[in-house]
């Protein structure tokens, strides 16, 4: 089904404009979901990256945003396309961890005020 997916990344854990680990962090999150990572390989799902902002500005977090099942509609309406969030973040070993925000009123104003550029920046699938 056709859904968006919001990864939640912290700055200090990625090097900036490294693609390779973007596509970590894309896979990491497919097997917490129980996907095959392969998926990302065969463009299944379509990938907005928010690029870093200037030092200046200390920002600490960035955002992947997958459009999941890319090609199963032409533009939905966001208003009713599931959205979901999960923060990635590195263990003590420097492995990435998926993990949901646990509190569903956090979760929601997440998304509502992400949602509020994300809708009209991030054109479905492109």
């Amino acid at each position: 089904h056709a859904k968006r997916v919001i990864l939640r990344l912290r700055v200090n854990e990625f090097s900036e404009g490294d693609p390779s680990e973007y596509n970590d962090a894309i896979k990491t999150y497919l097997a917490f979901a129980g996907r095959p990572t392969t998926e990302w390989e065969e463009d299944r799902h379509y990938a907005h990256i928010e690029p870093f902002q200037d030092p200046e500005l200390r920002q600490t977090r960035f955002h992947i945003t997958l459009d999941m099942e890319q090609d199963s509609t032409e533009n939905p309406d966001f208003g009713n396309l599931p959205h979901e969030v999960y923060r990635i973040r590195r263990d003590g070993q420097g492995k990435l961890r998926v993990t949901l925000i646990q509190n569903p009123l956090e979760r929601e104003n997440f998304i509502r005020k992400f949602r509020e550029y994300s809708d009209i920046l991030y054109p479905w699938g492109r």
